[in-house]
C-alpha cells in the first residue's frame, strides 16, 4: 500500500494541515519528508498530521514524525496529530514507553514488533 498526502494551508496563521492515507513506513518516508521537509515548514508555526486515513506507521514514520518535531519545537511551533487509528495510537503509545526500555536490536526488529502489534488491532495489516 502506498502513502496519500494532501495538505490544507492557512499561512495567515502559520497553519500546515497534513492529511495521511495509508501506510507511513521505509517505502514511504522520503514521500512524507518531501512535503514536510524543514525548508517549506519554514513557512508555519503549527503542523497537523490527521491520521484519519493512516493504516500503518513504522519505525521509520515514527522517527520522521518526531524530526519535524524538534525542527518545530526549536522554532517555537508544535506538531499536532489528530484522529489516530487504533494500531497507530498503540505505536505511539508503544514508543513513548521506550526512551528508559532499550530491547530492540535493530530498525527491522522494531519494526516487526510494531506491525505484530498493529495486526493484532487491525486483522490483515
Amino acid at each position: 500500500m502506498s502513502l496519500q498526502i494532501t495538505c490544507d494551508t492557512n499561512l495567515d496563521k502559520g497553519i500546515l494541515l497534513v492529511h495521511l492515507a495509508g501506510m507511513l513506513n521505509t517505502d514511504t518516508v522520503k514521500q512524507f519528508d518531501a512535503v514536510v521537509s524543514e525548508e517549506k515548514l519554514s513557512a508555519f508555526h503549527y503542523v497537523v498530521l490527521d491520521m484519519k486515513a493512516l493504516d500503518y506507521i513504522s519505525s521509520a514514520g515514527f522517527r520522521s514524525v518526531f524530526k519535524i518535531t524538534k525542527q518545530l519545537q526549536a522554532k517555537g511551533g508544535e506538531l499536532t496529530v489528530a484522529n489516530r487509528q487504533p494500531q497507530v495510537k498503540k505505536v505511539f503509545d508503544i514508543i513513548q514507553a521506550l526512551p528508559q526500555m532499550h530491547f530492540f536490536s535493530s530498525d527491522e526488529e522494531m519494526d516487526a514488533y510494531l506491525s505484530q502489534i498493529q495486526s493484532n488491532i487491525v486483522p490483515g495489516t
